[in-house]
């Protein structure tokens, strides 16, 4: 094993052998181009940024390339090399063209770790989807992702070994771009099996923040065809993203159209209808239909070659999003799949439909493979209910739905699928179980979800069950229902 060393002030005719300016490289991507023995580390030395999109390709494989005293970099490519390492680098970049900070191109075995993402246009990881193109094996962990427009894109082969997705921490989602994106995920499983999804930290965002684009406030005067929104900056989008949908004036009822867009103006051709002015008036609300969705953990597969089996997805926190979990399944396929000790809670309302930005803590379809278990949960404060369609094998069992919708949960055209021992308020679901329980769940403190320590699933949290709650014992095995129950740790505080 050898140890490179890159720095804004080294030269590329340097051997990149010492830590100065006149031994180390220059530039990262010389530095990936001719160090080629297995083992060896590029140590990228910070401050500074490298102004570089590097890409590693065919030129050995085990190498790390290292960040040391914070080095940015625009993007990095491992294309064809398995067993590489990306640790403790920052990333950072506004291009619109990118689709990921990290892209990965049948890349086994890859780590990212340690890493830094802010404020890009794009994913901050990307795993190539095409077939044959896929990364198997890979682990990404321990990564903060602030500001993205997505965090982690996950393809993998049906037979090739799962990722490793653990312990990042993804916030501030935010839609930037709506070229290479058109929606905002904080992770997405599109394909391959045996992925394990497990104690990531999900801050969705804000609505005004994420959705910013898509609903404010007219700021101009009277006028039947014009709304402005004098802080609606339009001119990175594409004209597509909103000609053909719908705006609503959510003032007065009425709505039209969309036949341009530029700058700070929407413009219905047609005018508005429905409404009591059918007219934009100054501070009249509005919303468009072309809503990106917001999923906490999105599952999609379209293809046979796309199926996802064997997901297992545990111990993760995740609020300020539309849908915790989305799984949608267009050729059927996916199956035994584990949703166990998650909490989610406080979905994003969506200003278009007055109701969350997606189907509540979980919207499942077409999920028919194998047993596929949702057991120990806490879902709390959604506008829309857990609800299953043209699912099987379905084990809805010992979760708490508090504020969620009306009733918690609904199957739609199940087949061979269960539910039971779950606590369900204010409402009971119509497919409860005989051992469902419909009464307040009595959450510890409910306002401070987290605890004074602001970290998750620790004991000052306050989702744990406080005293006299009616969940304490009393799930199928005799522990707690909800996600506090699985360790001593976790279990009730007798307050």
């Amino acid at each position: 094993m050898t140890d490179y060393y890159v720095r804004t002030d080294g030269s590329n005719s340097n051997d990149g052998l010492t830590n100065s300016s006149d031994g180390a490289f220059l530039t990262i991507q010389y530095a990936v181009d001719n160090v080629s023995g297995s083992g060896d580390v590029i140590n990228v030395i910070g401050p500074g940024t490298f102004a570089e999109e590097v890409e590693k390709r065919n030129d050995g494989d085990n190498i790390t390339i290292l960040g040391v005293g914070d080095p940015v970099v625009e993007h990095i490519t491992i294309r064809e090399d398995d067993d590489c390492t990306i640790d403790s680098m920052k990333f950072a970049s506004s291009s619109t063209s990118l689709e990921g900070g990290v892209w990965l191109h049948t890349a086994n075995n890859t780590t990212v770790t340690n890493c830094t993402f802010t404020d890009m246009a794009c994913a901050a990881i990307f795993g190539l989807g095409n077939t044959g193109q896929r990364s198997n094996n890979c682990t990404i962990t321990n990564n903060t992702i602030t500001g993205c427009q997505a965090g982690i894109v996950c393809y993998g082969d049906t037979s090739g070994g799962g990722w490793l997705i653990n312990n990042n921490s993804i916030s501030d989602i935010t839609f930037r771009n709506s070229q290479t994106f058109t929606d905002c995920d904080a992770c997405r499983v599109l394909s391959g099996d045996d992925h394990v999804f497990t104690n990531n930290l999900i801050f969705g965002n804000t609505l005004e923040n994420v959705f910013g684009k898509f609903w404010g406030t007219h700021t101009g005067g009277t006028h039947s065809t014009v709304m402005t929104d004098s802080t609606l900056v339009l001119a990175t989008q594409p004209t597509s993203a909103y000609v053909g949908a719908t705006i609503k004036n959510l003032t007065d009822g009425s709505q039209g159209t969309i036949t341009a867009a530029s700058g700070t103006t929407i413009t219905c051709s047609g005018g508005l209808s429905g409404g009591t002015n059918n007219e934009w008036q100054t501070n009249d609300e509005w919303a468009t239909s072309n809503f990106p969705h917001l999923d906490g953990l999105q599952v999609f597969t379209q293809g046979v070659a796309d199926d996802v089996y064997n997901l297992t997805v545990t111990n993760n926190y995740i609020t300020l999003v539309g849908t915790a979990f989305q799984i949608e399944n267009q050729n059927g396929g996916n199956g035994n799949f584990v949703y166990r000790n998650n909490v989610c809670h406080t979905g994003l309302e969506n200003k278009y439909n007055e109701k969350p930005v997606g189907n509540g803590p979980i919207s499942a379809s077409d999920l028919d493979q194998g047993t596929n278990y949702f057991e120990f949960n806490t879902f709390h404060n959604w506008g829309v209910r857990a609800v299953f369609t043209g699912c099987s094998g379905i084990r809805f069992n010992d979760n708490i739905c508090n504020d969620v919708d009306s009733s918690g949960y609904v199957f739609n055209t199940e087949t061979d699928s269960s539910a039971d021992y779950n606590i369900t308020w204010p409402d009971a679901s119509p497919d409860a179980g005989a051992n469902d329980i419909n009464s307040d769940p009595l959450f510890v403190d409910e306002s401070d979800i987290l605890g004074a320590d602001g970290i998750f699933f620790t004991d000052d949290d306050g989702l744990h069950l406080g005293v006299g709650s009616p969940g304490i014992g009393a799930a199928s095995n005799s522990l707690n229902i909800g996600a506090y129950q699985s360790t001593e740790r976790y279990r009730a505080r007798q307050l």
